[in-house]
């Protein structure tokens, strides 16, 4: 089996404070050249990553790479979030303004 990483950095909101927080993912595929497959399973690895964390998410960035390949990057913020926390937020780590998913 192939593997793949997904960098992930979030925005982590805990006892009021904010934290930046980098994770690295190893996932496993068959075959390295599905992209489908790649993206269906990193979607997974984030989503299970950011359900399993007793802080609350703000938002973040996930870089998705075959070696030292990056793939694709993939960013998302928390809806339930007020917008103007999640601008400061993205201000304050630097973050680019864009279209969040």
């Amino acid at each position: 089996m192939a593997r793949f990483h997904v960098h992930l950095m979030t925005a982590e909101e805990r006892d009021k404070d904010i934290i930046a927080a980098n994770y690295d993912i190893m996932c496993f595929v068959e075959n390295i050249y599905n992209r489908e497959k790649i993206q269906a399973l990193a979607d997974l690895a984030i989503a299970d990553h950011i359900e399993s964390k007793d802080a609350r998410v703000v938002c973040g960035v996930a870089i998705i790479a075959v070696g030292h390949q990056p793939m694709y990057s993939v960013t998302f913020k928390n809806n339930s979030i007020d917008k103007d926390k999640i601008k400061q937020v993205v201000k304050l780590f630097g973050l680019q303004e864009r279209v969040f998913h």
